[in-house]
């Protein structure tokens, strides 16, 4: 048996970090169309949540998703103790329920929903390839029953990537706008909010001020996100497993356009000023408007996501395989 299986979560109470041999295992799947009524073994008051269809947001169903989902849970322990659930309950069933596993199916923006929503509980993350580029989702759907069978032998090893996190601090005097924190796995983003017009920051590094910057945005990117947005406006590859913060300008007006790379431990704020507002995008999830005289304080994430991998990986095979690099 993995070993984390027993584990309880460094801080939970003896209720919610019990063992509970009949919720072992969570398969998350970003669809709408997909079945998510498989609640097999969980208590009832769950069992009504599980068995409710995702909320459409689409036009058509993944076949091929479906099936690896049902081929996941199917042969997930000779389906004792699975739960496969759709975006609405993914997080309920990894904090309530306390799923040992989950399992996201689908592409890396499936894996990044599946850590915004289970990565706080400490539960680890299987990632099922079922998309595209499959960065982050590295098991492909023809080596599932493998993958299960290495993680019900014990053979997984548990990979921690350190995530980010903004918190919002509205400008004084506007009592009426919370102070708000969002966390990502990839990246925090604080963009013009108007195409065609310029966005003015300060930046503050551990508190201090550092410069001004007249620019398009501003990326604070973690190890895992220096290969997504980071990676497009020149910023380095940093390997995953590392801590530390990467902090990228989009398209500066100003001679220091390069990109930096911070301990872990720093701290960035970003404040707005001028009379435009910013938008503030995680991991590609935006949505929250930052007014004039707003900061946004970007740091490390005090819980980190969780993978269980089979295969030991190099870092550099992986980008080789992923960008074509061998082929040239």
């Amino acid at each position: 048996m993995f070993p984390y299986w027993s584990t309880p979560v460094a801080g939970d109470g003896d209720a919610r970090g019990r063992r509970h041999p009949d919720r072992a295992l969570a398969v998350f799947v970003d669809d709408p169309d997909v079945e998510v009524g498989q609640a097999l073994g969980l208590p009832e008051e769950v069992d009504a949540a599980a068995a409710k269809p995702c909320e459409p947001r689409g036009e058509g169903a993944d076949p091929e998703r479906a099936k690896a989902a049902r081929r996941f849970a199917d042969c997930a322990f000779h389906g004792d103790g699975v739960c496969a659930v759709g975006r609405p309950f993914a997080r309920r069933i990894a904090l309530q329920v306390r799923a040992d596993v989950v399992v996201a199916i689908g592409g890396d923006g499936t894996v990044l929903r599946a850590v915004g929503m289970v990565a706080d509980a400490g539960v680890p993350l299987v990632a099922l390839n079922a998309g595209q580029l499959g960065y982050l989702a590295d098991v492909a759907p023809e080596r599932a029953e493998w993958a299960l069978d290495e993680l019900a032998a014990g053979r997984g090893r548990l990979e921690e990537r350190m995530r980010v996190q903004a918190t919002v601090t509205p400008a004084a005097g506007d009592p009426q706008t919370p102070i708000s924190t969002r966390t990502g796995l990839n990246e925090v983003v604080v963009e013009r909010s108007l195409t065609g017009h310029t966005l003015r920051l300060r930046v503050y590094l551990d508190g201090e001020f550092f410069t001004s910057y007249v620019t398009d945005g501003m990326v604070v990117a973690t190890p895992t996100g220096s290969t997504a947005y980071a990676l497009s406006v020149r910023g380095p590859i940093v390997a995953p497993t590392h801590r530390a913060l990467v902090m990228v300008p989009v398209a500066p007006h100003l001679l220091f356009d390069r990109a930096m790379v911070l301990e872990a431990s720093s701290t960035v704020e970003l404040e707005v000023v001028g009379h435009r507002s910013a938008v503030l995008s995680v991991d590609g999830q935006s949505g929250t408007e930052v007014a004039p005289g707003g900061r946004v304080c970007c740091s490390m994430a005090p819980v980190p996501a969780r993978f269980i991998r089979f295969e030991q990986l190099r870092f550099h095979d992986v980008l080789k395989r992923k960008f074509s690099l061998a082929d040239r």
